[in-house]
């Protein structure tokens, strides 16, 4: 439609000019100005505009709009509406899925900073160096560059991760904005919080298990033993240029302890209250996540807790976008509807020496 209307306004431009140049008055000179502001108008909010797979080019507004009928469908169980919009599949359109991967790049810390990866298969082998590539001069004579590199393999698996929101059917059939953007928090942030947990946590995939390990020195049991010592040790642990946009991520709670410390003369290092908080340790900036283990949990000694590295050397798989159903025999007694949100992705450390991983001793 955008694109059509801005063709008219050219033709109407072109022949408006056309006309002034043959007779020229001050009615086609303002007709001129005013094609061509709204040419003008129209160009620009057309660059503005973000490009969608089978969509074309929609701006907010028609994105929230979109997503104001998907939903209404949805509530009404509008099958035949759905298939519409969404092309015949079960999928969530693709620009309302996009604002709902949105809010979970800004609650998250995986879509944020880990690399994104299609998957096109259930499993997927990724071919991963297991140390830097390097030349040597080969002009005195010598054939072949004597670089030694190995070439190990990442799998990334595909698993369904599901949840779901019980709304009003009468809330969701009669979806306006308010509503759309209580439904993309809901599960922009489940989205977030799930891939976060399993992507630093999970035993098999996780951050936590397959990192390289930093262990505090004896003694040090407790996550908040650590100190900025042990801090500038991990920073030191990764090799010259493997740690460019490395960031430290750790619980909130960690934060706090942190900047309670002080020194020799009862001074906080950190920051003293009142001060603005700084957003770097030894130049190297933090990030909080809730998912990661906090200062409060039990038997703390011999855990890893916190993480220091380019989470670019993490891979977040993605086999299967959101979708979303709608289930209205499970809670149809209370008048709601039961929208369930599934996503399937894979996941694994590319460069386990890249990632520090900070324990606590055992003993």
């Amino acid at each position: 439609m955008e694109k059509n209307e801005i063709k008219m306004t050219q033709e109407a431009l072109e022949k408006a000019i056309a006309e002034f140049q043959n007779k020229k008055s001050k009615e086609l000179l303002n007709k001129v100005k005013e094609l061509e502001e709204k040419l003008a108008k129209l160009e620009k909010a057309n660059d503005e505009k973000i490009e969608y797979p089978d969509y074309g080019k929609m701006s907010r507004d028609e994105v929230k709009g979109l997503a104001v009928e998907y939903f209404r469908a949805l509530g009404r169980r509008n099958y035949m509406k759905i298939r519409a919009l969404t092309g015949g599949s079960n999928l969530v359109p693709a620009p309302v899925r996009a604002e709902i991967y949105e809010v979970a790049t800004q609650y998250g810390v995986i879509r944020k900073y880990a690399t994104l990866i299609d998957m096109t298969s259930d499993t997927l082998k990724l071919p991963v160096a297991s140390n830097d590539l390097e030349l040597v001069d080969t002009d005195a004579g010598n054939i072949y560059a004597e670089g030694n590199i190995g070439i190990n393999s990442v799998i990334l698996e595909a698993g369904k991760a599901t949840t779901y929101v019980d709304i009003e059917e009468e809330v969701l059939a009669d979806a306006n904005v308010s509503v759309l953007n209580y439904i993309f928090d809901v599960f922009g942030r489940a989205v977030a919080k799930y891939e976060d947990r399993k992507s630093f946590n999970d035993a098999t995939v996780g951050i936590l298990a397959n990192g390289t390990a930093y262990v505090l020195g004896s003694g040090k049991t407790s996550y908040a033993d650590v100190d900025f010592d042990d801090l500038a040790n991990v920073i030191a642990q990764l090799d010259e240029g493997h740690d460019a946009d490395a960031r430290f991520f750790m619980h909130k709670s960690l934060v706090m302890a942190l900047m309670q410390k002080k020194d020799s003369n009862s001074n906080y290092i950190m920051t003293p209250p009142g001060a603005e908080i700084p957003g770097t340790i030894w130049n190297y900036e933090y990030v909080r996540s809730a998912v990661l283990p906090s200062t409060s949990d039990s038997s703390q000694a011999g855990k890893a807790f916190m993480v220091f590295g380019n989470l670019k050397n993490f891979a977040l798989g993605l086999r299967e976008p959101l979708s979303l159903r709608v289930l209205t025999e499970v809670v149809a007694t209370n008048g709601k509807v039961r929208v369930v949100a599934k996503e399937r992705v894979g996941m694994g450390v590319l460069a386990p020496t890249d990632l520090i991983v900070i324990k606590t001793s055992a003993s």
